[in-house]
């Protein structure tokens, strides 16, 4: 199954729709609850939420309110990205930061591949944001991919933030001198 959505931010709510641009679930950041997307059937109703781990900075994905999934970055310079959970552990291979990447059973290479993934920059208006587009395997397990792939692009909206706010930290210090 192909689904389709274009994130500004994760902030601002957006749909996920299938490849014939039928709704299928909106994304809603949750508001007074700092770092958490409700992931929302056509009726309104959560089916699944992705809530900030305060251990490990991660994202947890939970579904029916019980954990299925902990997202997880490590590394700096060669970033990878780790997923635990009932789904018996999946491994992301390509490159995430690139916008190219997979989600794929176990540890190994040869692994089933779960959910591919293709980010690019979408202009919308004056904004630029990310499209996605997320072609699954398995049509029943939409939405628990689905919000893995929304935990691992929040991971990457959090670096790409992290290394805006040090490159402007770098330019203040250059602007007073002190670099």
């Amino acid at each position: 199954m192909e689904l389709n959505c274009v994130i500004l931010s994760m902030a601002d709510s957006f749909m996920i729709t299938d490849d014939s641009g039928q709704a299928l679930y909106k994304v809603t950041s949750v508001p007074d609850v700092a770092e958490r997307l409700s992931l929302r059937s056509a009726t309104g109703d959560e089916i699944a939420a992705i809530v900030r781990d305060p251990m490990s900075g991660g994202f947890q994905v939970l579904i029916a309110h019980e954990q299925a999934a902990l997202v997880r970055a490590q590394g700096f310079f060669r970033r990878s990205y780790l997923i635990d959970g009932s789904a018996g552990g999946l491994t992301v291979r390509g490159n995430v930061d690139q916008g190219t990447y997979a989600l794929a059973v176990g540890a190994s290479f040869d692994g089933q591949v779960r959910a591919q993934v293709w980010r690019r920059a979408v202009r919308y208006g004056a904004r630029v944001g990310s499209g996605l587009r997320v072609v699954t395997a398995d049509a029943d397990d939409t939405v628990q991919l689905s919000a893995t792939v929304l935990a691992v692009e929040y991971l990457v909206e959090d670096r790409r933030s992290n290394l805006a706010e040090l490159k402007a930290a770098r330019g203040l210090l250059r602007l007073i001198g002190l670099h």
